[in-house]
């Protein structure tokens, strides 16, 4: 019958899961954990192994693409060369069953409900499971699925969340148009038929189009016109990139030049200086939680900028004058990295101190990527970095084990 037929025989020995970290393609470093995806579609885990913790995710197998997604990202998202989708969060979270959907494309959660996107370019709402549900939440569920059952031609999906939890979901159509579950927000975009990208922010939907126009809605627009640089809905043009943080919206022009739009530091110099700035192809922001720009650009020359303009705690080591080279920056409260061409790491603290990852980093080489988890509060946070064998080096907090990677 040939060893394969053997091997599946009734009382045969099943063969041991490989968790060797090799092959690697890519990573997620959460706060206390790392999860990376190996080319085999095995999943590896090394971190928390309490209650909360995701660990359950090294049984997972067949993934082709590994993501976070969640009001936070608590949640990990696995799409699997069948077609299929896992998803896993936090024993405190609800959950969600995604066993019965194939052809998936892409999977987004937000407050208690999950949508598919399935390869007909249809939306299907998955409802919460588990002993965390309540009566709320099924209501919630169907109010979607009631909402998206005409959906067509849907190429991408994204939640709008408020301080109140999700307000909408929001669907980017193929012909460039959009729609939503809030049919008065669908209403009122419904004269946009270039629509190229969804952007959800703390206070509303933004709709990126082809032209690089920028537009927003109700509260949003207005929040943005107030601030350090002054502009309304048909100002946002030439946009390359966009982030809307806690305090502020940024934008990284096609032009290579930033635009602010801030409520709190109308007179900030940090970010004056911020927006003389030219040439600029990646703009710095805070990944440990406070959604706060740091400033620092990344230039088309491989330089790397930071305000001379200072904060009265930033550390000292916060110089990045000599850095050339750099073809990616990572940056944050407590540390700038830069990723030179050659697979080298820079690397200094932050504008608020120095995580202790930051003196490690310095002498990695042979790197492709780095992900630097989101951990909230000084030293508790780690690195871990890609190197072009498919092996990984990390750094930083290990209370969890989260480093031992190797």
């Amino acid at each position: 019958q040939g060893p394969a037929a053997l091997a599946a025989a009734p009382g045969a020995t099943p063969k041991p899961v490989d968790r060797t970290w090799h092959d690697i393609v890519d990573v997620v470093a959460g706060e206390g954990y790392t999860a990376a995806l190996r080319d085999d579609g095995q999943v590896l885990y090394a971190g928390r192994r309490d209650a909360d913790s995701l660990c359950a995710v090294e049984e997972w197998a067949g993934v082709e693409r590994l993501y976070r997604s969640g009001d936070e990202g608590e949640y990990l998202v696995g799409l699997c060369f069948d077609g299929t989708a896992l998803a896993i969060g936090p024993a405190s979270a609800v959950a969600f069953d995604l066993s019965g959907y194939t052809n998936v494309q892409e999977v987004v959660i937000g407050q208690h409900v999950a949508a598919v996107l399935q390869g007909d370019c249809k939306v299907r709402v998955a409802a919460p499971t588990g002993p965390n549900v309540t009566n709320d939440d099924g209501v919630q569920a169907r109010y979607y699925q009631q909402r998206t059952a005409q959906w067509a031609q849907i190429r991408a999906l994204c939640f709008s969340h408020s301080d109140q939890g999700v307000a909408m979901l929001a669907g980017l159509c193929a012909d460039g148009t959009v729609t939503a579950t809030d049919r008065q927000w669908a209403d009122d975009m419904r004269k946009q038929t270039h629509v190229k990208q969804l952007v959800d922010g703390p206070r509303g939907m933004m709709l990126l189009l082809n032209d690089g126009t920028l537009l927003g809605s109700g509260p949003l627009q207005q929040a943005a016109t107030v601030g350090i640089q002054s502009f309304d809905a048909e100002d946002w043009t030439g946009v390359a990139a966009f982030c809307e943080g806690a305090d502020a919206s940024y934008v990284l022009t096609r032009d290579g030049r930033l635009l602010a739009g801030s409520r709190r530091h109308q007179s900030d110099a940090r970010i004056q200086e911020a927006l003389g700035w030219t040439e600029l192809v990646q703009l710095g922001f805070d990944g440990n939680g406070a959604d706060r720009f740091v400033p620092a650009g990344l230039r088309a020359d491989g330089t790397v900028l930071t305000v001379t303009q200072r904060n009265r705690n930033a550390a000292s080591a916060w110089d990045t004058s000599e850095w050339t080279g750099v073809t990616r920056l990572y940056s944050g409260a407590y540390y700038t990295l830069g990723l030179r061409a050659d697979g080298t790491v820079l690397a200094t603290g932050g504008e608020f101190g120095t995580e202790s990852f930051v003196e490690e980093v310095a002498g990695w080489t042979e790197i492709a990527a780095l992900y630097v988890s989101d951990a909230a509060h000084l030293g508790s946070a780690h690195v871990v970095g890609l190197r072009y064998d498919g092996k990984l080096v990390a750094a930083g907090c290990n209370d969890y084990g989260e480093c031992s990677v190797k």
